[in-house]
């Protein structure tokens, strides 16, 4: 559990909540399958979105870290535990 919960910043918040809204809408929506493989995949584009756009005032992004595919998949991880909750709680709605 502590692998999963270290080291977030905000751009990791900011992904893991559009990889949630993701989640729920496809749920919500009836696509639950679509969800376990789209949330965790839109959550992770955009995680990987923050490093390569240049923060203000500079030309260049600071680009992958170098833990960042172990980033990347505590992103996926999380999301798609989350997406697994919400189709778990909408299967009774159907």
């Amino acid at each position: 559990m502590d692998w999963l919960t270290r080291g977030w910043d905000q751009a990791h918040y900011v992904s893991a909540a559009v990889g949630a809204a993701a989640a729920l809408a496809l749920v919500l929506l009836g696509w639950s399958e679509l969800a376990v493989v789209g949330a965790p995949l839109v959550s992770v584009g955009a995680r990987w979105a923050f490093w390569q756009i240049p923060p203000p005032g500079r030309s260049r992004a600071p680009g992958t870290p170098s833990d960042g595919l172990s980033r990347l998949a505590q992103l996926a991880v999380a999301v798609l535990i989350f997406t697994l909750a919400v189709a778990l709680v909408a299967v009774p709605f159907r």
